[in-house]
């Protein structure tokens, strides 16, 4: 939205969007790439179904690939979100009473799924639509992106050792899933108005300043020129608060 806003904010003296003399607004966009992870189930876990939570939180295991070493089909890397629980046995075979407690019974279950960091692409941008508007009549983006060959691999990757790490747990009937989300999909976007120290390549300085008006700063994740694996929202908060204190001090300065 910060950039839509700077889209539909053109001047004369920046008729492509305010603050976009770099021509880079609205390009590199980014959000995680998901769909890649595995189940199974625990026949050593013994718990009864139940429709309410009774657990603190989920699973998550932290990136693991190109930390130390690099690994041949793809940089960056992944990490892996996922659940467990007990769940209803709708493989239980039988009749009558034996059936009915069989799927009671129930069974324990494991999944995990990754998220993927999604590398900067000039391709993956959003401009304006100028056919479409919103309900209050302002034009709208048309968004143009897609995931690329270095996203597909690691996705490949994520399903095969999702599998591979629930098996060496114990876990039985494991099932690897490998289908592409649709971008967007993560609720992750950032990018499309990223921060750098050449005025020329990008249309934010390292405190999220506009580069072309010294006081128009833009306190959202637009400013990432990497999306990273983790989820954004507390590099967004944190990058907002520092901008903040930036920006205080530049006021009492006069500096802005």
């Amino acid at each position: 939205e910060s950039t839509r806003i700077l889209f539909n904010s053109a001047t004369r003296e920046y008729p492509n969007g305010l603050a976009n003399s770099s021509g880079a607004l609205g390009h590199y966009l980014m959000d995680h790439v998901m769909g890649g992870g595995a189940g199974g189930v625990f026949p050593s876990l013994r718990e009864k179904p139940n429709f309410g939570s009774r657990r603190p939180n989920g699973i998550y295991v932290a990136r693991y690939r190109n930390v130390k070493n690099q690994h041949p089909n793809f940089i960056r890397g992944y990490g892996f979100q996922g659940g467990a629980g007990p769940r209803m046995n709708t493989d239980a075979l039988g009749i009558g009473k034996a059936y009915k407690e069989a799927v009671k019974d129930g069974i324990y279950g494991v999944s995990l799924g990754g998220f993927g960091e999604c590398l900067a692409r000039r391709e993956n941008r959003c401009e304006i639509d100028e056919s479409l508007v919103d309900a209050w009549g302002i034009p709208a983006l048309r968004v143009s992106c897609s995931y690329g060959d270095n996203e597909h691999k690691m996705l490949e990757d994520m399903s095969a050792t999702a599998a591979e790490m629930l098996e060496a747990a114990g876990a039985k009937n494991v099932i690897e899933r490998l289908r592409e989300s649709t971008f967007g999909r993560a609720i992750h976007e950032v990018g499309t108005a990223r921060m750098g120290d050449d005025s020329r390549t990008s249309v934010l300085n390292k405190w999220c300043q506009a580069h072309d008006i010294k006081n128009l700063f833009v306190a959202d994740g637009s400013c990432f020129v990497s999306s990273g694996n983790q989820n954004p929202t507390l590099t967004m908060m944190a990058l907002t608060a520092r901008l903040c204190d930036y920006l205080v001090e530049q006021y009492r300065k006069g500096e802005v």
